[in-house]
């Protein structure tokens, strides 16, 4: 069976405009992501874009990419067409990585890759982390698991509640990990009344019934979302010891 890494990187984010190519220590930002997937035991890893823009960008490092339709609403189609055209089977792994992760860990992938075989039941694998949180961000989306860790709801509102003080807040990584059989079937489901209240497209997997299953990462920075998060990736990235392991044939400041 093959694994796949696919990175959706598209250039209409709302909240930071074309963050995917936003300089992150002389590095565009999608760059980060692939260069860490490469690091991991993982076979192959492609940037799936709309963007020539990006596609020109890639090929300055020589980072494989898959073009991809402009009409995807949501990162997993983009990753499906992008997995058709590289003819998996219905049993071979993908991995979503977003391209807005420039600081996940090779070692967290290799992990939750391995997890997901070994378990093998199970139809969709998030990773998340424990994070505390004073006032609601609604960029963070935050799951609600159960003793087996099994994913009961995300949203973007605080779940659970802090009704108790030792509540715990769970934030999802952007990552997921599913068979090419079960994204098939996932574009063949309707966006379900949850996943359009919380705009989040794993939603559209638990209506549905599938077995969502988390992953909790020990060893995890953040995301790039807004602003001030890119300040911060530039300051971090540069004292980050993944950082230097890249192995970068073309390099060149972006």
């Amino acid at each position: 069976m093959r694994t796949v890494c696919l990175i959706p990187a598209r250039l209409k984010s709302q909240r930071l405009p074309e963050k995917q190519i936003a300089n992150i220590a002389g590095l565009p930002m999608f760059a980060h992501s692939y260069f860490r997937a490469m690091l991991t035991d993982i076979e192959e890893v492609y940037v799936c874009t709309d963007s020539k823009k990006v596609d020109k960008i890639a090929e300055n490092y020589n980072i494989k990419t898959i073009l991809t339709k402009t009409s995807h609403k949501n990162g997993t189609e983009r990753v499906s067409e992008a997995a058709s055209k590289l003819n998996l089977g219905k049993n071979d792994t993908i991995i979503n990585l977003h391209g807005d992760e420039p600081f996940i860990n090779p070692k967290d992938l290799n992990r939750m890759k391995n997890y997901f075989d070994d378990v093998g039941t199970i139809d969709v694998l998030i990773p998340f982390v424990k994070i505390t949180e004073k006032t609601n961000n609604l960029n963070n989306v935050k799951l609600a698991v159960n003793h087996e860790n099994k994913v009961l709801y995300l949203s973007r509102s605080k779940i659970p509640s802090d009704f108790k003080k030792d509540f715990r807040v769970l934030k999802q990584c952007g990552v997921s990990i599913y068979r090419h059989s079960f994204l098939k079937k996932y574009l063949e489901m309707d966006m379900s009344v949850n996943e359009k209240y919380e705009n989040i497209e794993i939603m559209r997997a638990i209506d549905n019934g599938y077995n969502v299953s988390g992953f909790e990462l020990k060893d995890y920075f953040y995301s790039v979302d807004v602003k001030r998060d890119l300040s911060k990736a530039n300051r971090d990235m540069k004292n980050n010891k993944i950082f230097t392991k890249y192995n970068i044939s073309n390099w060149h400041n972006w």
